[in-house]
């Protein structure tokens, strides 16, 4: 929850300047969608999260965003407030696992960066015990990569 709304705030600031607003309209949806009421509600960081999306949402909605920020606890206008930084440290250093497969089936997972390439992917996973022992000794005939979603190996 965290890393996503500080993502959020990044994201939003950089819409905003520049001018893109639906696109920030789009990525304060998508954090409402991704963030879980019941997970909020007993979250030790519910203030962080609630402030920073009362803060960013006072340019779109400003009648809204002045009722969550008196119900939150502040008694300034929410215009009158600086607009909200974010953890760059939380955004930063992101890593995703994905599944690779060995001839179709799953026989393990990797951490890599959401953007890497193919030949990171495999590199990756050639330095996972658990895959090596399949690929080990085996030509590779075939490599389909698929960006953040899986790694399929196809060996002889």
């Amino acid at each position: 929850m965290y890393r996503e709304i500080n993502r959020t705030v990044k994201a939003v600031t950089e819409d905003i300047e520049g001018m893109s607003y639906n696109t920030a309209i789009a990525r304060m949806m998508e954090f409402m969608n991704f963030a879980d009421p019941d997970e909020l509600e007993k979250s030790e960081i519910a203030y962080y999260v609630a402030d920073r999306l009362t803060r960013i949402l006072a340019p779109f909605t400003p009648h809204l965003a002045e009722e969550l920020n008196s119900r939150i606890g502040h008694c300034e206008l929410v215009v009158q407030r600086e607009w909200p930084s974010y953890d760059e440290s939380a955004i930063g250093f992101d890593t995703i696992e994905i599944g690779v497969q060995i001839n179709g089936k799953v026989r393990g997972t990797i951490n890599i960066a959401p953007d890497a390439d193919q030949k990171t992917a495999v590199d990756a996973a050639h330095a996972e015990p658990a895959i090596r022992k399949y690929t080990d000794e085996k030509t590779i005939v075939k490599t389909i990569y698929v960006p953040g979603r899986i790694l399929n190996i196809i060996v002889r």
